[in-house]
């Protein structure tokens, strides 16, 4: 019942400027991966995960980065989830994120961290 895709990165998404949107990773073309481990039962889905997890350490020596999609993410390490968007981006969405959720009230997702300097 698990998945693995392997998609391409292209077209119009490679034509738009690195800088011109907050997501994440280069603008060329390029694969992305999406693994999804499904169990039939509770009992499965330690196995699942155990694959998933595994298979996952084997692709990153080949990887661009080590994040991802943050909406395909479904763990939010904050190594990840800053790897997915780089260091640039990452830094002038949590300016953005200080001045419009200072508290960090929506933070139970790819969390990104307010700045201590608002925009």
């Amino acid at each position: 019942m698990s998945l693995l895709e392997f998609y391409r990165f292209g077209g119009a998404y490679a034509e738009v400027g690195e800088d011109e949107t907050a997501f994440g990773g280069r603008r060329k073309s390029r694969f992305g991966v999406i693994m999804v481990g499904l169990a039939g039962n509770p009992e499965l889905l330690v196995a699942e995960r155990a694959w998933v997890r595994s298979f996952w350490e084997t692709l990153r020596p080949h990887a661009i980065g080590a994040g991802g999609y943050v909406n395909a993410m479904t763990e939010f390490e904050e190594d990840r989830v800053r790897a997915s968007y780089g260091p640039v981006k990452y830094e002038r969405l949590a300016r953005v994120k200080a001045q419009y959720d200072p508290d960090n009230v929506f933070h139970l997702n790819a969390n990104i961290r307010p700045a201590l300097q608002p925009i």
